[in-house]
């Protein structure tokens, strides 16, 4: 088989491998400014990302303790405990020295979820425990399609109980009276009739695309666009080298009827042309593009669910901020897989 052929193969197995391990690129979504909530999977109301926000506001504050909420399309290939161990860890959730951080994922399109608590609190939320808080609170609203409804009462359930734990004199009622008392706060400032029930805007900040997303786009476009660079370099060096002599010159013209025809043809013998390649600042190094495997910034993903509706677009401000607490995950926890 000639080079080029060999070549030509070579760049068609490289493209294939691309496709194939595109997705294994994928990593954990990122925390928003916010923190406490990602709704990437679009299943969640403003009015509750605002109670689980100002509620964890007020538990933090009490006793260190966290409670992430998130939600994704998918996992992709990645288990959703592994994921979620990831996630926590990269996330730092939780008092660094209490270590009493919790995540609760949920996988909307591999229809699961996992909790996941942290050292801290693991001895009070066995695997046993949190299977019977799925059984009382998540898992008949989030069979039926009723995420958010779901995700409320869950919540709500691990908040007052680690709140007994620490004995912290805070309520999910005081956290709803907060987020009713920023909502009116905002309205009179901006004049508008208020957010309550709509969607916040995906512009404060997000996480992957969540894991569907997260690298396999533009990890794919590169090796394409590696791929394209790759070939336009090898035919620049292939004319280069024919023009420099180095390359055999072509085969002599056929013989017709035992005749040899070749045109006559005038001969200039040229020295080799060099190119000198003008300096230049921009390029593949440019620091300007802030691009990067595992970028969270799209939101779209390969299987996603098209008719899942959303609560509409919000207020894209956000509702102050907030940051980890230092935590770690060490494992354990419980999925809907049981």
């Amino acid at each position: 088989m000639k080079r080029s052929k060999w070549i030509r193969v070579c760049l068609c197995a490289l493209a294939m491998l691309a496709l194939l391990c595109a997705p294994a690129l994928a990593k954990t979504v990122s925390p928003n400014a916010d923190f406490y909530y990602l709704d990437n999977a679009n299943v969640l109301s403003e009015a509750l990302e605002g109670e689980i926000f100002f509620a964890n506001k007020l538990l933090y504050d009490a006793c260190g303790a966290q409670i992430v909420v998130v939600t994704v399309d998918t996992t992709g290939r990645e288990a959703i405990d592994d994921y979620t161990y990831e996630l926590g860890n990269s996330w730092k959730i939780g008092d660094a020295s209490k270590q009493n951080g919790f995540v609760l994922l949920l996988a909307i399109d591999d229809q699961d979820y996992y909790a996941l608590p942290g050292p801290g609190l693991d001895s009070r939320f066995s695997a046993g425990t949190i299977k019977d808080y799925y059984d009382r609170y998540l898992e008949a609203d989030f069979a039926a399609g009723n995420y958010e409804a779901g995700v409320k009462k869950f919540f709500e359930a691990t908040f007052s109980r680690i709140a007994d734990i620490y004995n912290a004199d805070v309520t999910i009622e005081d956290a709803i009276a907060a987020y009713d008392a920023y909502v009116a706060e905002n309205s009179a400032q901006t004049g508008f009739g208020g957010y309550n029930g709509t969607r916040r805007s995906e512009a404060q900040g997000s996480g992957y695309r969540d894991n569907e997303d997260t690298g396999l786009g533009f990890g794919f476009l590169l090796v394409l666009v590696l791929i394209i660079v790759l070939i336009v370099a090898m035919s620049k060096g292939r004319r280069a080298r024919r023009r420099m002599g180095v390359m055999p010159p072509p085969p002599p013209p056929p013989v017709i009827g035992g005749v040899g025809y070749a045109p006559t043809r005038r001969v200039v013998h040229r020295a080799p042309s060099v190119y000198v390649r003008p300096h230049s600042t921009s390029g593949w190094s440019s620091g300007s593009s802030r691009s990067s495997f595992g970028s969270s910034s799209s939101h779209s993903s390969f299987g996603s669910s098209s008719s899942r509706s959303s609560f509409g677009s919000g207020h894209s401000s956000g509702f102050g901020g907030a940051r980890s607490g230092g935590g770690s995950f060490r494992g354990g926890g419980a999925g809907r897989g049981r």
